[in-house]
């Protein structure tokens, strides 16, 4: 992965308990700690730091904390701003378990097994046309009603403003994630990964 395809948030996954310590392995980077990392999250809302571990940490407690919240915030008191009081609960939970799925575990694309790729028959390599070079799974409308037992008719004329606004929800949540990652510190916002995790301090002029 080149430098300019490196997101910052996959350091995050130096908090799960298999992560390996890089900073304890020849060529590996150790300008930035676990600590180092919570203490970013420590700031950012609760919704977003427990997405942080759930997602890309594999935090399986975090996760679960972070569906129950997701639960109340989405549907929040009777007149929240998210919960339509004339949808049944059944469904509103099926789309909830969707939205979930969709932002913590998207899933490998079927077409490129996640490489973001197509081979051509000719050898000529270019971005899979399933995932839009994202490598993972690209969920169609036609995909969710699918997913949630509905015909895509229904989905598209009953869910798909409701559906939109719990997206929201977790784009907002990225955004901070992303945010308190790339704050002004040489630790973060400048890694690049090195073949000499201790170098030398530049000579006294």
């Amino acid at each position: 992965m080149s430098d300019s395809e490196f997101d910052v948030r996959e350091l995050i996954a130096l908090l799960s308990p298999k992560a390996i310590d890089l900073r304890h392995i020849p060529g590996g980077f150790s300008r930035i700690t676990p600590q180092d990392i919570a203490a970013r999250l420590s700031r950012c809302s609760r919704g977003a730091s427990l997405l942080a571990r759930a997602k890309y940490a594999n935090d399986t407690a975090s996760f679960s904390k972070l569906y129950f919240h997701f639960v109340a915030l989405a549907a929040g008191p009777p007149d929240g701003p998210v919960w339509p009081k004339k949808l049944k609960p059944g469904t509103f939970t099926r789309l909830i378990n969707l939205t979930v799925q969709e932002n913590v575990s998207p899933g490998k694309c079927g077409w490129c097994n996640g490489s973001a790729k197509s081979l051509e028959i000719d050898g000529k390599v270019l971005v899979c046309s399933g995932c839009k070079g994202s490598g993972r799974v690209n969920y169609s409308d036609r995909l969710r009603a699918r997913m949630m037992g509905i015909p895509e008719s229904t989905f598209r004329r009953s869910l798909v403003p409701l559906h939109v606004k719990l997206m929201t929800i977790f784009s907002e949540w990225e955004s901070e994630i992303m945010a308190a990652m790339m704050e002004q510190n040489p630790k973060v916002a400048h890694y690049r990964p090195t073949t000499n995790p201790d170098p030398e301090p530049p000579l006294a002029a």
